[in-house]
């Protein structure tokens, strides 16, 4: 097994641009040497996504949280032929984490949260995607309802906000009502942790 660090055994031979439209799809050809030492040249195509926050909303006192429901076109594509359950979520721009967890909460939930605890810090698709997601929970209160919220609608958004018990919201991974990762993931952190 080698003993080298990674950051050793990997060296980029050229880059490719393939698409630049909506993100950057890139084709990265490379170096690597194998754990046994054998060196290998490979290729491999990667979405270069900006790294993106998430948050599930929970109000401990009433036992409820927030999701969004919206269509997803990969996973419509699919067959999955309903709008997908999810989190909060959005890419960030020119702030950081919590600064875009407050941004689209309002945006997409109509609440402003607080109490931001960052869970985990995740690559959704590794192989594929250079997008890093940040994943917090928060408190909310029916008091910090500011707006209908809904989305951006010149960005083409339309989002349906559902408030739920959180046993019911956690029960809809088992029934395959909820498939996306990171929703997956937060729910799970809130019940490992009895936050609930």
């Amino acid at each position: 097994m080698s003993a080298k660090p990674l950051k050793d055994r990997v060296t980029l031979v050229s880059s490719e641009t393939l698409s630049d439209d909506w993100v950057a799809l890139t084709k990265h050809t490379f170096d690597y040497e194998r754990r046994d030492g054998r060196k290998d040249r490979l290729s491999r195509e990667v979405y270069h996504r900006p790294d993106a926050a998430c948050v599930l909303p929970v109000d401990r006192a009433r036992g409820t949280v927030l999701l969004v429901r919206q269509l997803r076109l990969p996973a419509f594509l699919h067959g999955d032929t309903e709008p997908l359950w999810e989190v909060c979520a959005g890419t960030i721009e020119d702030e950081g984490p919590e600064a875009c967890i407050e941004r689209e909460a309002v945006e997409e939930l109509g609440y402003r949260l607080h109490e931001l605890k960052l869970a985990a810090t995740m690559y959704g698709s590794p192989g594929s995607l250079s997008e890093r997601v940040f994943c917090y929970t928060s408190a909310y209160t029916e008091a910090d309802k500011v707006s209908e919220g809904g989305g951006a609608s010149d960005e083409g958004e339309d989002i349906e906000v559902i408030e739920l018990p959180f046993d019911d919201a956690y029960a809809r991974i088992a029934s395959g009502e909820i498939v996306d990762g990171k929703t997956i993931l937060l729910l799970q952190h809130l019940k490992l942790a009895s936050v609930t």
